[in-house]
């Protein structure tokens, strides 16, 4: 009886630990498959439109061409622009009427 009552103490914090993981997974994939708001669609467009930096121009092009866009690939989005935007190199400036 002893030996069960010590399992049982050991496996309590243990099931509630694991429980506690799972609900936050569960709720972040729930969360990451939910559709981005006008607001974050608005500032994808936004991205797609700039010349500045163009990965993050493409990636947004792809990701608006989508009939429903979430969360998961806005954070994408997201994490590209901040990404080239720090470790942009000084490109050219792209002047239509420059053409040779």
């Amino acid at each position: 009886m002893l030996n069960l009552k010590q399992d049982w103490q050991t496996y309590v914090p243990n099931f509630i630990t694991i429980s506690f993981i799972l609900i936050v997974m569960v709720f972040s994939y729930v969360i990451l498959k939910s559709s981005v708001s006008s607001a974050q669609l608005q500032q994808i467009h936004a991205l797609s439109q700039q010349v500045e930096l163009p990965k993050t121009q493409t990636l947004a092009k792809q990701v608006l061409s989508q009939s429903l866009v979430n969360k998961k690939q806005y954070f994408q989005v997201v994490h590209a622009y901040q990404y080239e935007k720090k470790n942009i190199q000084t490109y050219p400036a792209l002047d239509p009427n420059r053409i040779k």
